[in-house]
């Protein structure tokens, strides 16, 4: 889809690359203000994670929420002191809940933040957004937040993160992946594989992390498996 864009906007500027990335876009002084004494308040450490663990009410587009866990479990042994942000809304609030309830570490809920600029804000300063997609994850990706994109039901083809450090997983070659595809107007709203989010199953911690290792500034993740890394298998 950004492509595409590209392409309507070299019509007008036929001088523009085909590599153009966003601007990282801007949010108010009090927005800005508000995500910084929001961060003193509720983050201690070094580091600041961010992870999405819904996807509005289309369940099948999720990672497990155990694996999220043990995303955070892993990321705390390279670095202890990292603070784990939640971000949702209010439906997915029992999920930051239960992430809550199982992660040994220190996280907490940002889905009160009560505006998209003041969330967007938030992400600017985190070191890592993990997010299933949606558009919290378009939306750290345009922040220039290093984000990586989970991807099973949808296809990173068309919808994969655009930004100067943005990545996704993409481990499934079942059949019926990508099944959700809004433009051919395919909107499952159940999942129709015998074992339920079998795409999304698919992807591992470990390839989670080596994706996040490719994006993020620094080595504080340790160094990226280039000889054997598959987050960028064949797409469908």
């Amino acid at each position: 889809m950004w492509q595409s864009f590209v392409r309507l906007a070299q019509i007008i500027d036929p001088g523009l690359s085909d590599a153009v990335m966003p601007i990282s876009l801007k949010c108010g002084s009090s927005s800005e203000a508000w995500a910084l004494e929001w961060l003193r308040e509720h983050t201690r450490g070094r580091r600041i994670v961010a992870m999405h663990l819904g996807s509005q009410d289309l369940e099948f587009k999720r990672w497990p929420l155990d694996r999220f866990v043990q995303l955070a479990e892993r990321i705390r042994r390279f670095e202890a002191q990292t603070s784990i942000i939640l971000t949702g809304t209010a439906p997915e609030r029992p999920l930051i809940r239960g992430f809550m309830d199982k992660y040994s570490g220190h996280a907490v809920d940002a889905s009160d933040s009560g505006s998209l600029e003041k969330t967007a804000a938030l992400l600017r300063r985190c070191d890592l957004l993990v997010s299933n997609d949606t558009g919290i994850m378009h939306l750290a990706a345009a922040m220039g937040t290093s984000t990586v994109g989970l991807f099973g039901p949808t296809s990173p083809r068309c919808w994969a993160p655009i930004g100067p450090r943005a990545t996704y997983v993409y481990d499934t070659r079942i059949a019926c992946s990508p099944c959700l595809d809004l433009y051919t107007n395919r909107r499952p709203f159940e999942c129709a594989n015998a074992e339920k989010s079998r795409c999304m199953l698919d992807i591992t911690v470990d390839s989670v992390l080596n994706a996040a290792r490719r994006v993020i500034i620094g080595g504080w993740l340790g160094k990226a498996d280039r000889r054997g890394g598959r987050e960028f298998p064949g797409l469908h």
